[in-house]
Order: structure tokens, then C-alpha cells, then sequence
């Protein structure tokens, strides 16, 4: 393993005390800020950048911009400085995980609704101001769990980095433009020039993982991924996850166009649409909510866990016991979990007993709904 070069070094007034992430395009670390006696997050940028000879400039004047952002849903930029051939950003030390170790336990809808609409309150702030993102994903999204763990704050990073990282031309050697593959707009993924509308797709994208549990295009390399951007339609995101309603697959779906003129024009239109489900659903009852386990018990056959409302074994198909179940509790859209074997709801995302993401499919007699794992369906007990 490489060592570190940055590890125990002091840059200008920070002292570095360790890695806090790697990505593409930077290395965070905890520093500690002598002179004000506090700890610090130091984004460090590739040294090679330096080699560019516009680099610096282009730099300070974006680092000031960002430096200019006041927002409580926008990462705090203290400094900007170049010490030997290292370049960094001094920003505000979040305590919590970010948004795409957060998304591995379940949360309910209403829940991501809410995240959804403070990210996109600092967005909107953003592009108030004449600054784009260009590259929105669940990494750089912080979760601050200082003052209330069990509501955190939502935190957008890296305002202004891709932009740096771009060269005059707005390409990279390969043609196409600066970002994160998974989340990049069709005019992005061409290595097109990009407004506020690309990160508009960016947050449908955001949306779109946090209800269905992954980003609609992930498999296969940049190419296949882009190709899918640009070409393919988009999948149903009420066909991943059935609680969807109408009204938010319409929102997501508009998010996601791929001509920019067909998706919302601003980031406050799309977040007025997003809040106005959360106001309606507020009125009501909740948009979903998280289902207590239901009991369970081993097959006398294979040992496999059931829910005690399984007629069949999802495992071996062998008739559970009538005492064990009550016909009547058959609980509709039903499935187990591939990783852990835990009943759950078809309309959840992630297994609430592990955390791996839950996928379902129907049985092709009954239409009960039954995750990949399931060979016999717990329903009719046909394979």
C-alpha cells in the first residue's frame, strides 16, 4: 500500500491529522487550525493540476464565489490556499456519514422526500447566485448529526470542484465531460456546455435512488452508462418500488427528461413540486412508514425462516403447518429478503433487518409479489 504523502504534514497554518475520503478528484482529511483552535475538513486537489498554468486563478476566483455561499444546506468554505505543489480547500468539519452510507439502512419516503427537499433548497440557493454544481450524487451530500441525530441536517459538498477540474475546453481525454457517470445529464454526458438544468437531472437521479434503492443507469462502464443518459428511457420508478404514487412518478419522471427544455427550469420549481406531496401527505397519513417485523419460524424441512402468515416455504415449497399461519393475515405484497431471509413490505427499498437492498418480482400464478429468492411463492406455493 502506497503511503500517504500528506500524512502528519502541515500545510501553512493546518496541521493534518487524517485521510477522511477518497474520490475521483480529491482527498479529505481532519486538519487541526492552530490559530483558531478548531478542526477543519482540507479538500486536497491533485497536485498535477498545478501544471496547468490557468489553474490558480481560475481557482481563487471560483474558491471566492463559494466563500460568498451562505446557506445552512451548503458546506461552509473558510479558506483556499496553495502551499508547495499542494492546493486545498479549508471547509467546515460535518459530523455523520455521508448520504450514500445514510441510504444503507431504510428509510421511509416521507423521510427522503424531506432530505430531497432540503438539498434542493440549497441548490436552488446556488443557482440564485450563478453557481453549478455539476456533479449532485449521495457522496456529496453530508449528513450533519450534531444537534439531532435522528433528523440530520443534509449538507451539499464540492460546489465548484468538476468546474475546476475541467480543462478550457470543457472536456476530458476522453470527450466527455466532467462528472460522476451515474448521475450526469444527457448535454453532460456529450461534453455539451451545461446549466442549472443538468442539475436538475442530477437531483431527479438523487430522487430516483432514494425511492428505488439504486441510480436508474449503473451497470457497464462510462460509455454504456452515458449511452443510457443520452438514449435509453428512463424505468418506471413505480415499477421498483409499487408505494410510488402517481403524482411523484410524474415529478420524477419530469426531472428526468432528456431534453433539458422538457424538465423543470429551476430547482425551486421541482422542489415546490416535491413539497407539495409532503404538505398533502402531512394532512393525511405518512407516504409510507416502516413495518414492525412480523413473527417468523423455521421450516420443518430445509430450517429456512418464514413469516408465520407463509402458507409454503419460500426456500423448499414444503406447506407450513396450519397452526402457524392464519389465512386470513396473508399480508399482500410480502417478500423475504434475499441476504437475511427477514419478511418484508415489496414497497421497501432496503431489508429492515440488514440493509440490503430488496428486489421483487411477481409470481406468474398468483401475481403475489416475492423477492428473487423466494423459489416457491408463500401465496400459492407454485415455483
Amino acid at each position: 500500500m502506497t503511503a500517504d504523502p500528506l500524512a502528519g504534514v502541515r500545510l501553512g497554518k493546518y496541521q493534518i491529522i487524517e485521510p477522511l475520503g477518497i474520490g475521483g478528484m480529491s482527498t479529505v482529511y481532519r486538519a487541526y487550525q492552530e490559530n483558531l483552535s478548531r478542526e477543519v475538513a482540507l479538500k486536497v486537489l491533485p497536485p498535477q493540476l498545478r501544471a496547468d498554468p490557468s489553474f490558480l486563478e481560475r481557482f481563487h476566483i471560483e474558491a471566492m464565489a463559494l466563500a460568498r455561499l451562505k446557506h445552512p444546506n451548503i458546506i461552509v468554505i473558510y479558506d483556499a490556499d496553495s502551499v508547495d505543489m499542494w492546493v486545498f480547500i479549508v471547509m467546515e468539519l460535518i459530523n455523520g456519514p455521508n448520504l450514500r452510507r445514510y441510504l444503507r439502512n431504510p428509510i421511509s419516503m416521507l423521510n427522503a422526500l424531506r432530505i430531497f427537499h432540503h438539498i434542493a433548497q440549497g441548490v436552488a440557493y446556488a443557482h440564485s447566485k450563478g453557481i453549478i454544481h455539476r456533479d449532485i450524487k449521495p457522496s456529496n451530500v453530508l449528513m450533519d448529526v450534531s444537534d439531532n441525530p435522528q433528523n440530520p441536517r443534509p449538507v451539499l459538498t464540492d460546489f465548484g470542484v468538476v468546474k475546476l477540474m475541467e480543462s478550457p475546453t470543457k472536456l476530458t481525454q476522453t470527450g466527455a465531460g466532467v462528472g460522476t457517470p451515474e448521475y450526469m445529464a444527457p448535454e453532460q454526458c456529450q461534453g455539451d456546455a451545461v446549466d442549472q438544468r443538468a442539475d436538475i437531472y442530477a437531483l431527479g437521479i438523487l430522487l430516483f435512488e432514494m425511492l428505488c434503492g439504486k441510480p436508474p443507469f449503473s451497470e457497464g462502464n462510462f460509455t454504456s452508462i452515458a449511452h443510457s443518459h443520452i438514449f435509453d428511457p428512463v424505468p418506471d420508478p413505480a415499477l421498483l418500488n409499487p408505494s410510488i404514487s402517481q403524482d411523484l412518478r410524474a415529478i420524477v419522471q419530469k426531472a428526468l427528461q432528456k431534453d433539458p427544455a422538457l424538465r423543470f427550469q429551476q430547482a425551486a420549481e421541482f422542489d415546490a413540486a416535491v413539497m407539495s406531496l409532503i404538505q398533502s401527505s402531512g394532512k393525511s397519513k405518512p407516504i409510507s412508514r416502516p413495518l414492525s417485523h412480523p413473527l417468523y419460524t423455521a421450516c420443518s424441512v430445509c430450517a429456512a425462516h418464514n413469516s408465520n402468515t407463509a402458507k409454503y416455504c419460500w426456500k423448499c415449497g414444503t406447506a407450513m403447518p396450519a397452526s402457524v399461519y392464519q389465512s386470513n393475515q396473508i399480508r399482500q405484497g410480502q417478500i423475504i429478503c434475499e441476504a437475511c431471509a427477514a419478511p418484508e413490505s415489496s414497497s421497501f427499498n432496503f431489508c429492515t433487518r440488514c440493509g440490503e437492498p430488496l428486489r421483487w418480482i411477481s409470481c406468474p400464478h398468483c401475481r403475489a409479489p416475492r423477492s428473487l429468492a423466494q423459489r416457491y411463492c408463500m401465496q400459492c406455493g407454485n415455483l
